[in-house]
């Protein structure tokens, strides 16, 4: 009989220990994919000076747009976008976008690298004359078709410029670096490679984007793209150079009629980082519009914006408590 009575009450204080974690799980201890790619979750908690494990009570871009900038860049999926979650958005293209779209409750903050950059003491100088390359990269959900066809041709174009430069590298993503052929294409060709790990879950993702860039003078991709912006806000030499590879990408297969018209409103927009126009300085302001420096906010607006205070906390896990009820 006791034993009965202690397993009874052992087993209603598990499932009141259930009920407790799931309650303090809506607040606490980030889960959500989008928001922890590329370590921004990382990064804006520790620019907020936040020391508990709360969530972020939305979803943050995770990368530079030529949409609304909430998932992928794709706009087929327009109709499965959720309307009733808030949205973190970096620049005036991505917030009027994402309106017209029908998402009304987002919310400018600027791209997470802006943070970290206020954070972070780049001492080092270049190398003179030094170039790293951001080819368009793959990744888990994001495929290439005949990927080793597609570096072929784009080190082809690449050993047009190359004598123009005394020490060249490419950045490869996880993907293609541990695709030993894709590697072996620019060994050959004296072009070593590099690689900043997987994005998902790696909090120092981008903190190894500006060891690796800082050492540079010059940063060239082939495609407009967060690499891009971001090389800009760190003041480097950086130009298009290249066919794009959104021609071959599956993720971003919209048609090649959409993705000319993409290139030609950047191309139009900035022509002094083509490379046919590059006039071999750093036009660093073109990242304060993509990046959306203007929507960065301070360390309290922050914590406002994610609720990440006990006050919010508490009121957050009391309308969970009343619908449990």
């Amino acid at each position: 009989m006791f034993l009965n009575i202690f397993k009874y009450f052992h087993f209603q204080l598990y499932k009141l220990k259930k009920k407790v974690l799931h309650l303090l799980s809506t607040v606490f201890w980030e889960n959500n994919i989008d928001n922890l790619y590329y370590g921004h979750y990382s990064i804006l908690k520790k620019y907020s000076r936040t020391f508990l494990p709360y969530k972020i009570n939305g979803e943050m871009q995770h990368g530079w747009s030529v949409y609304n900038g909430v998932g992928p860049n794709n706009p087929d999926l327009k109709p499965f976008f959720d309307k009733s979650k808030r949205y973190y958005l970096w620049n005036k293209w991505n917030l009027s976008s994402s309106q017209k779209d029908g998402l009304n409750n987002t919310i400018g903050i600027g791209a997470p690298f802006l943070y970290l950059l206020d954070m972070y003491a780049i001492t080092t100088k270049p190398k003179p004359k030094s170039l790293i390359l951001f080819p368009l990269h793959s990744c888990e959900s994001d495929n290439f078709t005949k990927i080793e066809n597609i570096y072929e041709k784009y080190i082809e174009d690449i050993n047009k410029i190359k004598s123009h430069f005394e020490i060249v590298a490419v950045s490869l993503y996880d993907i293609e670096f541990k695709n030993e052929y894709i590697v072996d294409l620019f060994t050959r060709q004296n072009i070593s490679t590099v690689c900043m790990g997987k994005r998902d879950n790696n909090p120092k993702f981008l903190e190894n984007f500006i060891d690796i860039v800082k050492e540079f003078e010059y940063v060239s991709s082939e495609s407009w793209s967060s690499a891009i912006f971001y090389s800009l806000a760190m003041k480097r030499k950086t130009f298009i150079y290249g066919k794009s590879m959104w021609y071959f990408n599956d993720e971003h297969n919209v048609g090649k009629q959409k993705i000319r018209k993409i290139e030609n409103k950047y191309r139009e927009k900035y022509p002094q980082i083509l490379w046919e126009n590059f006039d071999h300085r750093s036009h660093y302001k073109i990242a304060n519009e993509e990046l959306g420096l203007n929507y960065k906010k301070s360390l309290q607006e922050l914590r406002r914006l994610f609720g990440w205070n006990l006050s919010s906390a508490s009121k957050t896990i009391l309308k969970n408590v009343v619908k449990i009820v």
